[in-house]
């Protein structure tokens, strides 16, 4: 598909660098000037045509042709935005009312971006502070992507001030796209290059990127008055640019997203500045960091993210609420409180209603007050505006709470000593009788063998591969460990140990996860290999959930975000 174009009728928008800028039928169209390689963009054009690009990226739609069918350039949609680079403009940004925290969260954008662009081996090259806008409402958009590096087609050059002093030839990749990232937040967040101000006696900012000689720590440079204080920032995230510019390193870290979430104003300076300060920095030059800091990088790159502010928390009950100091439980989601009474379980549904488990009793709080038998010392599970719970009479139960009253369903029959978990409205229900188990997953069973007692069981959905992870333990402290699929059991090992809680282990793309003092151990049953990822938060009482690349830690004191 492609759109034939006559330049000759049309008047020309805009004029860029290596081609000129139409506007036709509501899309945009870029024609390539006389001495560019058009082979060569065709071709780097037709395999951007083929990527599931991020609806970020100002992507080309179809080729576009003259008026004897040869390749001329091509259309894209057409978005209104400013160069990224307005925001290091003080007068741009006081007009317009942006802010620090403006600033940071665009960058936590363009960082995530460009993440999901590695992992599908596209590298920008010429990434720098004209190729990316932002509209009003701090959406971002990244353009001339026809210059990127995808394949074998590489990107052919890049603007010196953002360019990778390491970089060898034009293979541009991962690293140097990395480093022109924290030149370009750096130079965003502080109204300066990273290299910039005024030496004595003078070297010009090419030389100073090749020597590694930064504004940060370097007290012999002269910063313009106009620059802002980074004594604002994370010190992680200083230190970490500070071993980007100066050391060689090449990595990402997440100081910026968790700069994002820390933040506090300033109403004498009227400045955002990083939270965990004791006070504002430039009002106090004394101001000190609260508490450790709140990223911590290990060898492996794992960080660490503390998702609530801790100083009234007396314990986490789960991932939505906690016990504070006061003695109220907490919901976290809709900021519900309830005083904590002694032998009662609370829970909140997605939608804030109240549900207590009481002496052998179900207590829902929702229009009116209702209450539901359940087996006498069985668990209930809420999921969002579930409960799910084992009736006296031995059925599987589960109720959707809802304004106008309850809707209550039985699911089927356990016997008169099971196990359940409900994750993503999936069940799985281990059933015990008469020397053997049946595992019920949703309508279907499958039997198995066992003669010992049950001390413990954990039983986790892998939201991948839709298969379940159950492990059992015996009277004698050994384990039986099951992966359950559609069609009945497809593994089965008795040689695993676990020192954990079996509830806190998790599992996806069938990796186990288990929580170890210090780290996180992922398990490959299929190849029967691990690996150890070292964090310092971990501690065998951790519960772990998966979410995508990153873990969800539950720990008494705090709820963490732990990833790459």
């Amino acid at each position: 598909m492609s759109i034939q174009f006559d330049i000759g009728k049309e008047i020309p928008l805009t004029e860029g660098g290596e081609g000129i800028i139409y506007e036709y039928k509501e899309k945009i169209i870029k024609v390539y000037k006389p001495g560019i390689d058009k082979n060569k963009k065709q071709r780097k054009i037709q395999l951007l045509m083929k990527k599931a690009l991020p609806k970020e990226v100002v992507c080309p739609l179809e080729l576009v042709v003259d008026k004897k069918g040869e390749f001329i350039g091509y259309s894209m949609d057409k978005v209104e935005g400013e160069e990224i680079r307005k925001l290091a403009n003080k007068k741009f940004t006081t007009v317009n009312n942006i802010t620090t925290k403006d600033i940071i969260q665009i960058l936590v954008k363009v960082q995530t971006i460009l993440e999901q662009l590695h992992k599908d081996q596209i590298y920008i090259g010429d990434l720098n502070d004209r190729n990316i806008l932002f509209d009003k409402d701090n959406n971002i958009y990244w353009i001339d992507c026809d210059s990127w590096s995808i394949e074998t087609e590489n990107c052919q050059m890049a603007m010196v001030l953002f360019c990778d002093p390491r970089l060898q030839s034009n293979n541009f990749n991962q690293e140097t796209d990395i480093y022109a990232f924290y030149i370009l937040a750096w130079k965003l967040l502080t109204r300066m290059h990273p290299f910039g101000g005024t030496m004595v006696p003078d070297m010009n900012i090419v030389e100073r990127m090749k020597k590694g000689i930064s504004v940060i720590g370097h007290t012999g440079i002269i910063i313009p008055k106009v620059v802002k204080s980074w004594k604002i920032f994370s010190p992680n995230y200083v230190e970490r640019s500070k071993r980007i510019f100066e050391l060689g390193e090449r990595k990402f870290g997440r100081e910026l997203e968790e700069m994002a979430e820390n933040l506090k104003y300033c109403k004498k300076d009227k400045e955002y500045y990083y939270g965990n300060y004791t006070s504002c920095p430039l009002c106090n030059q004394y101001a000190q960091i609260q508490k450790k800091p709140i990223i911590k990088e290990e060898s492996n790159g794992l960080y660490c993210m503390p998702l609530f502010q801790k100083e009234n928390i007396k314990v986490m009950v789960n991932e939505f609420s906690y016990l504070d100091k006061e003695g109220y439980i907490i919901d976290i989601r809709n900021k519900k409180k309830v005083k904590y009474q002694y032998g009662i379980k609370y829970y909140f549904t997605e939608k804030g209603y109240q549900i207590e488990e009481k002496k052998g009793n179900i207590i829902i709080y929702s229009n009116r007050i209702y209450q539901v038998e359940k087996k006498y010392k069985s668990d209930i599970i809420v999921e969002e505006n579930h409960i799910y719970y084992i009736s006296r009479q031995h059925t599987f139960m589960d109720i959707t709470v809802l304004e106008s009253g309850n809707s209550i369903k039985p699911v089927c029959k356990c016997s008169n000593r099971a196990y359940f978990k409900v994750e993503s409205g999936q069940y799985c229900i281990v059933n015990i009788c008469h020397g053997r188990l049946v595992f019920h997953r949703n309508g279907r069973n499958t039997e198995l063998e066992y003669q010992d007692r049950i001390q413990n069981c954990g039983i986790h959905y892998d939201n991948l591969t839709r298969k379940w992870l159950i492990i059992l333990e015996n009277e004698r402290g050994s384990f039986l460990t099951c992966i359950l699929g559609e069609n009945g059991i497809e593994y089965q090992d008795n040689q695993i140990s676990y020192s954990c809680n079996l509830e806190h282990i998790c599992i996806s793309a069938s990796i186990l996860y288990i929580p170890l003092e210090g780290k996180i151990r992922g398990y490959s049953y299929q190849k029967s290999t691990y690996k150890d990822f070292i964090c310092e938060i971990i501690v065998e009482s951790s519960k772990l959930m998966k979410q995508k690349n990153k873990f969800l830690v539950i720990n008494e004191e705090n709820v963490y975000q732990v990833g790459k």
